[in-house]
C-alpha cells in the first residue's frame, strides 16, 4: 500500500468520532409487559440485564421513576446509587414533587464508555418505592461527560419539557406521574404503568431545542427531567457543533 493510502486510512481512523450521535441499543428484555422497562413495587432496590450494550457504545443513559409507597421515610428515594456492571453511574437531572404516597421522583443517570454486553444495572435507595427503570445507549458521543451538564433540566406539574440540543447531538427526557402511562411525541424507549405511578422516556436525535411531550397520563403530580447528549471530538461537544469535512489527496494508487 502506498504512503498516501496509509495516511488516508490513519486520518480516517483518527476522525471516527466526528459525526452525529446515534442510538446503539435500548432495553428490550425488561420485566415490563413490553420488555422496555424493569419494574418493581414497594422495594428499596432493583436490577436488570434488559439492555445489551454494543461494543461501539460511548454512553449509557438510565432513567428511573419512583412513587413513594409507605408513610415512613422521605418523599424522594434517598441515597440513590446506580451502577452498570459494578461501575458507578453519574446522576444528572432529577426532581421530586408531592408528599406521602403521592410523591413522585425522576432521575437520569449516565456512564461514558460503558462495558459492552447484557450487564447488570443495579440501583438501591432507602425509602420503599414503586419503581420503573429504562435504558438507552448511544454511539458517537463525547467520552468525558457524555452530556452537556449546563443543559440538564427538570420540570414540575407539567407534561412537557424543552431540552437544548445540537444538530449532531440528541436529547433524552423522562416523565413520571401518580397517574397512568403517557403517550410521547418523540421516539419512546420505555413506558410502564404496572403499579402506582405511570411513566415513559423518549429521545430525539438532532434539533436545537426539543420539546418532549408526555400526554394522557393524568395524575395530580408530574415530574420531568432531560439531558442533552453531545457528540464526540469534532462534533457538538460544546452544545452545537458545526459540520466537518476532510479532504485527502495523494498521487498513489
Amino acid at each position: 500500500m502506498c504512503s498516501s493510502k496509509r495516511l488516508g486510512l490513519l486520518l480516517l481512523l483518527a476522525v471516527q468520532g466526528w459525526g452525529a450521535v446515534a442510538v446503539d441499543a435500548t432495553m428490550t428484555a425488561g420485566n415490563s409487559s413490553d420488555g422496555t422497562a424493569q419494574d418493581a413495587t414497594n422495594v428499596q432496590s432493583i436490577t436488570s440485564t434488559g439492555i445489551t450494550v454494543g461494543a461501539s457504545a460511548t454512553l449509557l443513559v438510565v432513567t428511573i421513576g419512583f412513587q413513594r409507597t409507605s408513610g415512613a421515610g422521605t418523599n424522594s428515594p434517598g441515597s440513590l446509587a446506580v451502577t452498570w456492571n459494578g461501575t458507578a453511574m453519574t446522576a444528572q437531572s432529577n426532581t421530586t414533587t408531592g408528599t406521602g404516597i403521592d410523591a413522585v421522583t425522576v432521575y437520569i443517570f449516565t456512564l461514558v464508555n460503558p462495558a459492552a454486553g447484557a450487564k447488570t444495572i443495579s440501583a438501591s435507595w432507602t425509602t420503599h418505592m414503586d419503581v420503573y427503570m429504562g435504558a438507552i445507549s448511544f454511539t458517537g458521543t463525547d467520552t468525558t461527560t457524555g452530556v452537556k451538564t449546563s443543559d440538564n433540566t427538570t420540570a414540575l406539574g407539567a407534561t412537557s419539557i424543552t431540552v437544548t440540543s445540537s444538530s449532531d447531538g440528541a436529547t433524552v427526557a423522562s416523565y413520571v406521574n401518580n397517574g397512568a402511562t403517557p403517550t410521547t411525541n418523540f421516539t419512546q424507549f420505555w413506558d410502564d404503568g404496572a403499579y402506582s405511578p405511570g411513566g415513559a422516556g423518549s429521545y430525539k436525535l438532532g434539533g436545537t431545542s426539543n420539546s418532549h411531550s408526555f400526554s394522557g397520563g393524568g395524575g395530580s403530580n408530574q415530574v420531568l427531567a432531560g439531558v442533552h447528549v453531545i457528540a464526540g471530538t469534532g462534533g457538538g461537544g460544546g452544545g452545537g457543533g458545526a459540520a466537518h469535512s476532510l479532504t485527502l489527496t495523494g498521487a498513489g494508487k
